[in-house]
């Protein structure tokens, strides 16, 4: 038999179904509201994150512009530390050579003869280039481990780095040496450098005492020291191996010359 509710019981149901529903409805709107919050803010943070083509055509025109300004720096300054590489390494296989030499050949000091050629004033007539290539075959090309000679008229060195030597006789042998051989621009203190191979009548006034290699007026620029051997580099560039030697081979920021 079905019991009957009083009106009290009665407004009692209703209220609670009334609250049934309206949860229902904020469940509903709440679903909805999230999901279109949801959708909105990763639709908005995925679009701003994103790089426009302009902005990525900017950006790569701004490295561009740097790499334009600093490579050519870089690769000079690479250059310039293969260069200093390449002398020192020139300077330390002609001491070898001189060494072992005078082991064999006795000193230095008297392997230039005969000298250079003169008329009654002492002026050179004839450097006597024939002599150069004796000395050079007698003295220092069982020594020197290259990939190339050239015996024309006087000795022409190739070693395996590209690097020359060419002989030429006066007081001393001018033994010049060229980073790069026969490229330009063969010019010293740039990329060709004079050193001396002086026996005992001249190398005190040019090497130093007991020296019989080195660079170019190495006797007096060493003593006056770095500031007059930079000074002189920059007039006199043939002199630029002693600016060099002071500083180890190694090109500093005010070496003067540019390859």
């Amino acid at each position: 038999m079905k019991k009957d509710f009083t009106l009290t019981e009665r407004a009692m149901h209703v209220t609670h179904c009334d609250n049934i529903g309206n949860n229902v409805r904020d469940m509903k709107e709440n679903i909805f509201t999230n999901k279109v919050f949801s959708r909105f803010t990763f639709h908005f943070s995925r679009k701003s994150a994103a790089f426009t083509l302009a902005e990525v055509l900017i950006t790569l025109g701004i490295i561009g512009v740097v790499a334009a300004m600093t490579l050519p720096t870089l690769i000079n300054e690479t250059q310039r530390k293969q260069d200093g590489v390449k002398i020192k390494k020139f300077y330390s296989i002609m001491q070898q050579a001189i060494i072992m030499s005078e082991r064999d050949n006795g000193s230095a000091a008297d392997w230039l003869q005969p000298a250079a050629i003169r008329d009654e004033d002492g002026k050179i007539v004839d450097y006597n280039q024939a002599a150069t290539l004796e000395i050079f075959n007698q003295y220092l090309a069982p020594y020197i481990k290259t990939v190339q000679k050239q015996q024309n008229t006087s000795p022409m060195v190739t070693f395996a780095d590209g690097s020359t030597i060419d002989m030429t006789k006066g007081n001393c042998i001018d033994i010049i040496f060229d980073l790069n051989g026969s490229k330009q621009p063969n010019s010293f203190g740039r990329d060709q450098f004079d050193f001396l191979l002086c026996d005992s009548n001249y190398n005190e006034r040019y090497l130093g005492k007991d020296k019989y290699f080195g660079p170019h007026s190495q006797a007096t620029l060493t003593q006056q020291g770095r500031d007059t051997a930079l000074q002189t580099c920059k007039t006199n560039p043939d002199t630029c191996g002693v600016l060099l030697l002071i500083d180890n081979f190694e090109f500093k920021k005010d070496y003067p010359h540019r390859r």
